[in-house]
């Protein structure tokens, strides 16, 4: 029973799939592209935040260094 129940899930599903008219299938083509298009800018975005952050911590280990060093230079000369 549960065979023929998936049987006829899956022939409805693919009679839907023909049924659609041009203008369905060229607008489903046009939401799935459109959606893509989302997906890769979203992953651009995240991308250039994490750049972004990097770029953030290195800068603030290097003026940790340089803090650092100046404080060792200072406590040397008193």
């Amino acid at each position: 029973m549960v065979l023929e129940k998936r049987k006829r899930e899956q022939t409805q599903r693919q009679e839907g799939e023909q049924s659609r008219s041009p203008l369905e299938q060229v607008l489903l083509e046009r939401q799935h592209k459109h959606q893509e298009t989302m997906k890769e800018k979203e992953e651009e975005q995240r991308l250039r935040e994490e750049a972004q952050l990097l770029e953030f911590v290195r800068v603030r280990q290097n003026l940790r260094k340089v803090h650092t060093a100046l404080q060792k230079t200072l406590h040397s000369s008193i």
